[in-house]
């Protein structure tokens, strides 16, 4: 399985459990992130937001400087 087919699922998983995903701030499929970040490897950063309760509710894939 190759790298980016692997965080395609995981993607996927986080977005059926509710987890929002972004990419630059902007609403993004799990397909349009793992793409993303395959075709750019390494100048993404992931930022996480957590929900009062401590759940991961946000992902937010940021390009870095």
């Amino acid at each position: 399985m190759e790298w980016s087919e692997n965080l395609y699922e995981k993607l996927i998983r986080l977005s059926e459990f509710g987890v929002v995903l972004l990419l630059n701030g902007k609403p993004a499929s799990p397909e349009c992130v793992a793409s993303k970040l395959n075709k750019d490897r390494g100048c993404y950063k992931a930022r996480f937001s957590y929900s009062v309760t401590g759940d991961l509710s946000i992902l937010n894939y940021v390009l870095s400087a």
